[in-house]
């Protein structure tokens, strides 16, 4: 089932793309956050992610959605998968294009512009799919739904949808791009569009990055951001989809210089507590990767 995308979504992951091509480090996910945060990031999420993939990936066709700048699409090639990866940006399409090649990986990745609830691809053509951070992002949660059964459609075996969200997180982003669930909506949701229950596990309790981030959202609220935004219907209440992840522009200096300390030191002390702990207390994590299997394929070896 298709369902369209807003002119103003596209607008915001292009602006967003532009951003990320001047970076001149691999991993990027957060584009107004400074190293060691990014890197932090990076680390809990390959941990939980690589541990729930089949331990024998080569020779497997692999679906990245919503693949960014291409992070996990090399990394899943890097282990002898044939991936097929899209995103909605042609900015970030390109500029995966360009880290693939780099590695020389761009013959093991196909990379297309597409959007997760329209995916331009037979049925069953993977067999398994990762959807890191993505489906979340869509706005409104119309699109939810349409995206999961895309993924279904097009899925053999394996589904890994990373999430995040603020039904159990005391940080509340009020410029936000974010489809606002509880665990347990999430849960609900998931299952409708797969028609099967999701497993779980915790990806970063992020102790210390919490207090960060409400002294990040109180800055926020007294700077309010003076770019463009529109008004989203999420969880049956209007949310703004603003350029907040692009907030630093509109930010005093001294300012941003200061939270960047704030958010390397969060992260440093929070990542020996989310690699001990993170999963054995996952009802508290801020990140979530739900996992679907089917019973019925065997096209990866576990």
């Amino acid at each position: 089932m298709a369902t369209s995308v807003s002119n103003d979504l596209k607008r915001f992951w292009e602006d967003v793309a532009t951003r990320m091509s001047g970076k001149k480090y691999a991993t990027v996910l957060d584009i107004s956050g400074p190293l060691v945060w990014n890197w932090y990031m990076d680390r809990v999420q390959s941990k939980v992610l690589f541990g729930q993939l089949p331990a024998k990936i080569d020779n497997s066709i692999a679906i990245d959605a919503g693949c960014g700048v291409g992070r996990w699409s090399i990394r899943l090639a890097e282990r002898g998968a044939t991936v097929v990866a899209f995103d909605l940006s042609r900015g970030m399409v390109r500029e995966a294009k360009k880290r693939a090649a780099r590695k020389s990986l761009n013959s093991n990745i196909d990379f297309i512009v597409a959007s997760v609830t329209d995916i331009p691809l037979r049925n069953d053509i993977g067999c398994f799919s990762i959807c890191i951070t993505v489906v979340q992002h869509l706005a409104d949660i119309s699109r939810v739904i349409p995206a999961i059964a895309e993924l279904k459609r097009t899925t053999k075996e394996l589904y890994l949808l990373e999430l995040t969200e603020d039904g159990n997180n005391p940080v509340k982003n009020p410029h936000s791009t974010i489809v606002q669930l509880s665990t347990s909506q999430w849960l609900s949701l998931i299952g409708a569009g797969l028609n099967k229950p999701p497993r779980y596990v915790g990806v970063d309790l992020g102790v210390f990055i919490r207090i960060v981030d409400k002294f990040r959202y109180r800055i926020n609220k007294t700077f309010q951001t003076r770019l463009p935004s529109v008004k989203t219907s999420s969880a049956g209440k209007n949310v703004p989809l603003s350029r907040a992840i692009l907030d630093e522009i509109n930010r005093p200096r001294a300012l941003v210089m200061l939270y960047h300390v704030a958010q390397n030191l969060a992260a440093f002390f929070s990542f020996p507590i989310d690699m001990m702990l993170g999963n054995r207390l996952k009802k508290y994590t801020l990140h979530k990767l739900f996992i679907v299997e089917k019973d019925d394929e065997n096209c990866t070896q576990r």
